[in-house]
């Protein structure tokens, strides 16, 4: 697990499917300056977080843990998978996400819960569509990022149709200092992080963690 933050804190973990993740969510933080204190821990895929939750909620001296989990395809399908964990150890959790993200209140015996659903508790989809959606409405390679993607072929296309945003997002990367690198693309300045969805994501941190 990584920890980072003012200072070590041991009570307070997010789980997150992978290191892209990891450096998004450090990176994002750092920008902000949000001053919250917390460890990571990439469990290496969707399956291997839904194995690990249940053991993380049941785990001693842990009084806050939150959860990012992409929607992928299915976003009720993905929910129910999170929430059937949670439900297994007593927890009761709404019947889909909250738009602004989830927090579920601690009691005496299981710590306080927070879930957040790439890309924006709503829809379908993954961390690069989060990102793509940070990028600023008036920045000028966007469009030729997008362009370039619909200018190749159809039968040349090889990603699914609902992967467009994550293909014309790392075409918009390719131009940055590190290209197709997210997390360091935050830290270099190259999104907006006070657009809309940056103001939800930050503040559901700020609930969980705060």
């Amino acid at each position: 697990m990584k920890k980072f933050g003012p200072e070590e804190n041991k009570s307070a973990e997010l789980l997150v499917e992978g290191v892209d993740d990891l450096h998004f969510v450090k990176q994002f933080h750092d920008k902000l300056q949000l001053n919250l204190s917390f460890g990571i821990s990439v469990t290496n895929g969707f399956n291997k977080l839904c194995s690990e939750l249940p053991i993380r909620v049941s785990q001693s001296g842990i009084k806050i843990l939150g959860v990012i989990v992409d929607a992928d395809d299915d976003l009720d399908e993905r929910w129910s998978e999170v929430v059937g964990v949670l439900i297994d150890k007593g927890i009761s959790a709404p019947e889909s996400p909250t738009p602004s993200g989830t927090i579920i209140q601690s009691n005496n015996r299981l710590p306080k819960l927070g879930i957040w659903v790439m890309p924006d508790n709503k829809s379908i989809g993954e961390l690069e569509d989060f990102a793509f959606n940070m990028i600023d409405k008036n920045d000028k390679v966007k469009p030729l990022a997008q362009c370039y993607i619909n200018s190749i072929p159809k039968n040349l296309q090889k990603f699914k149709n609902n992967k467009q945003p994550k293909a014309e997002l790392f075409a918009w990367l390719a131009h940055t200092e590190e290209p197709g690198r997210i997390g360091a693309s935050i830290g270099a300045g190259n999104f907006d992080i006070h657009s809309p969805i940056s103001k939800e994501f930050a503040n559901w941190l700020n609930q969980l963690f705060g």
